[in-house]
């Protein structure tokens, strides 16, 4: 190995990109069994890969945008002056599937898996209006020495 091939290999390590991660989320069966489908796709650049795990983040998430504004006066002839577009965000659900644990991804390698979670009854599904959203997401990601490659995340509707 010489020595630039050891800094593409350094470089990978530290980045995180000696592969790249890609889903495609069925969510089809989400209204009527409350079940989504998630394959996984795994491209390997040049180096083989050692994993600790492969895993699956899921998070739902609530947004609202306010106005904090400030009042002056009465209660019965109060009037607005300023304020400001603010911003609150909450998690309302956030999980992780372990899909495989321990194994070796061979270098210029294209992989598959697939994964199933449930959705929680008492959580809200996805909407938007005008002044709040929920939004579900789901993340891949390899667990290994170095920085992690992952797919980011992914917004799918419940």
């Amino acid at each position: 190995m010489g020595i630039f091939d050891k800094l593409k290999k350094f470089k990978n390590y530290i980045s995180g990109s000696g592969a790249e991660l890609h889903l495609s989320i069925d969510n089809s069966l989400v209204q009527t069994e409350g079940r989504v489908l998630v394959t996984v796709f795994c491209q390997v650049k040049e180096h083989d890969i050692l994993v600790d795990k492969l895993y699956l983040k899921l998070k739902a998430e609530e947004t609202v945008r306010y106005r904090d504004a400030n009042y002056h006066g009465t209660n019965t002839r109060a009037r607005t002056t300023g304020g400001t577009n603010r911003t609150a965000h909450a998690t309302t659900f956030k999980n992780e599937l372990i899909i495989d644990q321990n194994f070796r991804l061979d270098r210029d390698g294209e992989y598959e898996w697939q994964a199933e979670f449930m959705i929680p009854p008492n959580i809200p599904g996805t909407y938007v209006g005008i002044n709040a959203q929920h939004e579900w997401k789901v993340l891949a990601g390899l667990s290994k020495k170095g920085n992690d490659p992952d797919s980011g995340w992914v917004p799918f509707q419940v």
